[in-house]
């Protein structure tokens, strides 16, 4: 089983960015024209140029889906997930449910390290003393209640394991695969066992 995963790099794709109506389906320049700041717009069509990439590779059309009743956009060719945080964006696109998420790096405050980690996991983020740990932790989770649908009411600190098992309230409940670069950390979560092709685009 396969996941295609589409990593844009915002600022290497910033002469496409600037012409949207090329990649953007006619619903996401909509939304995307109401966004007063041009760093959060160009996130927005950075996914939806993932999104693209992902469907038709370097042709770029525009991409046609629809959305269930959950939020989870979806496409004859499958599930999609997309996200987005500073100078990347994401989209993940495979046959069975996926969520994906990006975050660029930055310290998770003891607040909500007490809200994202569960009691095991702040054990062990007490021990390895890894300052990264909390921030792997916390994508990994927004990308398995992205791919369940549920939202992240569904309580962070309830989804433990990851990489390759998740679990939920103890029981296994879906797999994830990390993904980390210059500038981002993310993870892929799937309903199955899969692999991952990732792409970064511009590949320059």
């Amino acid at each position: 089983m396969k996941v295609n995963v589409v990593i844009v790099n915002i600022e290497k794709a910033g002469a496409l960015l600037a012409k949207p109506a090329r990649f953007c389906s006619k619903r996401r320049l909509a939304s995307c024209a109401r966004i007063k700041d041009e760093a959060r717009r160009m996130q927005g069509y950075a996914a939806e140029l993932a999104f693209s990439y992902a469907l038709s590779g370097d042709a770029l059309l525009p991409p046609v889906y629809r959305y269930e009743e959950s939020g989870r956009p979806v496409t004859d060719k499958g599930f999609v997930s997309l996200a987005h945080s500073g100078g990347f964006a994401v989209c993940a696109l495979s046959s069975f449910p996926v969520g994906v998420d990006i975050e660029a790096p930055r310290t998770i405050s003891q607040r909500a390290v007490s809200r994202i980690l569960s009691a095991a996991e702040r054990e062990e983020f007490a021990i390895s003393k890894d300052e990264s740990y909390p921030l792997r932790r916390f994508v990994m989770k927004e990308a398995f209640f992205k791919m369940t649908g549920a939202g992240l009411s569904g309580g962070l600190s309830r989804v433990t394991g990851g990489f390759p098992t998740v679990f939920l309230d103890g029981a296994p409940a879906g797999f994830a695969l990390p993904f980390t670069g210059e500038g981002y950390t993310g993870s892929v979560v799937s309903s199955v066992p899969f692999e991952a092709e990732i792409i970064l685009f511009p590949s320059h």
